[in-house]
């Protein structure tokens, strides 16, 4: 009996052998089914993200005239997955005149709800006036709308996404990522409130003829700015490559007006000293390029306040061509677009053109605009 099981020992090895080489067959195969499915979830994640712009076109109240869509990276595990897109698209205002949109619906009603006169008539008609002219621009002539977006998503057993699990976030200026929804976007109501309070606001300012430094000041500056000119200038990008190795900050000189030298992962206050420059404010001895009050933030702002060559606003009174910074960091931008929903800001560092932003601003205006 002995002898038996020890002849029959060779071939149990060899049963042995192939099952052992079948599980290695099976879960190479395996593998390789999971692979392909995962390449499938990038399509997955991009069909969420084009929905999602669809959706946000349509809480802007904006009409996509084109889009495209590009996946930067993606990670996946055995049950989530992580994808960030970069998109590129052009837009229009989907109202049929600029009394239509919101925002101005507000102005104008308090204009006939109320008496104005005098200086403060003069003042409204010009700030109506710029409204109408921006807002028949975003309606008539199709713009530049840019966005960096991640989507989260849970992978079910049989490899596919689940749509319910998707979450979206979007980049703030410290590059941190945080939660999006279409909430977070101005509603017509909230804007045409907004317009009506804030053009109380401004004649209660004007009405009051105070010589704060945060309200329009009284004297004459020695220019006329055109900030469509400050707006135009352009000279950016929206780069993902980073000013350094180790940083997250993005920059990419090969865009930058090369008649100005630029500063390596610090050139906001430079990029829009540029800008305002290019609008019309002149230079002197303290601001002038390579001076202080031109490369850095804080003090640029200061030196403008100072002048009286900006004051405060608020974001529905810091229209296209105006500065704005960051509350209480030391970075600056330049707003570049507002319907009164929406708004869209170029900087440098973080590198960005015509780009949504995500962080509570300090709003500015010039006083007189071209």
């Amino acid at each position: 009996m002995s002898k038996s099981v020890r002849k029959h020992k060779p071939f149990a090895g060899f049963v042995a052998l192939m099952m052992v080489l079948t599980l290695s067959f099976l879960a190479g195969f395996t593998k390789s089914d999971a692979s392909i499915s995962n390449s499938d979830l990038s399509d997955q994640m991009q069909s969420q993200v084009n929905d999602l712009l669809k959706q946000e076109m349509v809480a802007r109240h904006w009409k996509l005239v084109d889009s495209t869509i590009t996946l930067q990276s993606i990670e996946n595990s055995d049950s989530k997955v992580s994808a960030i897109f970069d998109i590129h698209a052009t837009h229009l205002l989907d109202y049929s005149s600029p009394e239509d949109v919101p925002i101005m619906k507000g102005k104008l009603q308090y204009v006939a709800d109320n008496k104005i006169s005098g200086q403060s008539l003069n003042s409204i008609n010009k700030d109506i006036a710029m409204w109408k002219s921006d807002l028949q621009t975003y309606i008539t002539t199709p713009l530049p709308y840019n966005n960096l977006i991640k989507a989260e998503g849970s992978i079910d057993s049989n490899g596919k996404l689940s749509k319910e699990s998707v979450a979206f976030y979007v980049m703030n200026e410290a590059r941190e990522w945080i939660p999006y929804t279409l909430s977070n976007i101005t509603t017509p109501d909230e804007a045409e409130k907004n317009g009506y309070d804030g053009l109380k606001a401004q004649v209660q300012e004007l009405q009051t003829k105070s010589q704060n430094d945060n309200i329009a000041p009284t004297a004459v500056v020695p220019f006329i700015y055109d900030r469509l000119e400050a707006r135009d200038y352009g000279y950016s990008s929206n780069t993902t490559k980073v000013c350094k190795s180790g940083s997250s900050t993005t920059q990419d000189a090969s865009h930058y007006n090369s008649q100005y030298t630029y500063y390596n992962c610090n050139d906001c206050a430079n990029y829009v000293s540029q800008c305002l420059y290019t609008g019309g404010i002149p230079t002197d001895s303290t601001w002038c390029p390579g001076s202080l009050s031109w490369i850095q933030a804080n003090t640029l702002i200061s030196y403008m306040l100072n002048k009286g060559y900006i004051y405060s606003a608020t974001a529905n009174t810091c229209v296209a061509g105006y500065p704005m910074k960051v509350h209480g960091k030391e970075h600056v931008e330049l707003m570049v677009y507002n319907d009164g929903q929406s708004r869209l800001a170029n900087a440098h560092t973080n590198d960005k053109y015509w780009v949504p932003y995500y962080d509570t601003m300090d709003y500015y205006q010039v006083p007189q605009v071209a």
